[in-house]
């Protein structure tokens, strides 16, 4: 029997974790998210024979029936198929403040812009979970700095783009240098920001165009001037 799917997309049924898999039938509802991105969380204190376990991905999200958070077992799988116990994410609102240390720029922004939008390495830093509308941040996946904000090890300058798009969307102000919006684009396929990388698409293809037409302009001007000038010389020598 085929493993059932969760908007079109096959749900891993089949995955061992701990010599168990999950039911077939009646499989919680979760977002798609390959194995090796998976967590297992086992509904029984730890210790104790698990029932059935239910899937929760580092997109938060879990069965309806889920216990509290800190009654939770979680492990994962490694490649070569060990389980080992995960630490426990920690839980935040989505209007908690949050600060950013990108390549030694300090940002501060609210757990709600970094998890807005479908971005593969912001999903393993922090994600919010539909079932409880809190923000899971994954702690055991980030590198802390002094101060306790979150390190990322990227341009600082460019990332402020960055975080104007999640903030923003495409009303976000792109820069008009082309040799900056390519440097940018990097950083939009770094982050797995897809709509961000359109923006700067059309930005550079705007920025080209309007060059072009500048040229042309240029080009134009300066065939006129010659034009004048030829004709002023004739016009001043015929004279003599």
């Amino acid at each position: 029997r085929p493993a059932p799917t969760v908007d079109g997309k096959q749900y891993y049924a089949k995955v061992p974790v701990g010599g168990t898999m999950p039911r077939a039938a009646g499989a919680p509802s979760v977002a798609y998210l390959p194995p090796d991105q998976q967590m297992l969380l086992r509904a029984a204190p730890t210790g104790a024979a698990p029932s059935h376990p239910a899937y929760v991905t580092q997109n938060g999200h879990a069965s309806p029936a889920q216990p509290p958070l800190g009654q939770l077992q979680i492990t994962t799988k490694a490649e070569n198929g060990a389980v080992h116990p995960a630490p426990l994410p920690s839980l935040h609102h989505v209007r908690e403040l949050i600060g950013l240390n990108v390549g030694g720029t300090h940002y501060v922004t609210l757990y709600e812009t970094l998890s807005r939008f479908r971005s593969p390495y912001f999903e393993r830093l922090v994600t919010l979970n539909q079932t409880s509308g809190k923000i899971f941040q994954f702690d055991s996946n980030i590198i802390f700095d002094a101060s306790g904000a979150i390190f990322i090890n990227r341009d600082g300058g460019l990332f402020r783009y960055v975080l104007q798009y999640m903030r923003d969307g495409k009303n976000a102000v792109l820069p008009e240098d082309l040799g900056l919006l390519r440097q940018l684009k990097r950083e939009a396929d770094f982050f797995g920001l897809g709509g961000l990388r359109e923006l700067i698409d059309e930005q550079i293809h705007v920025l080209k165009q309007k060059r072009e037409d500048r040229d042309e302009v240029i080009q134009s001007l300066k065939a006129t001037v010659s034009s004048i000038s030829q004709s002023l010389y004739v016009t001043n020598f015929s004279r003599r």
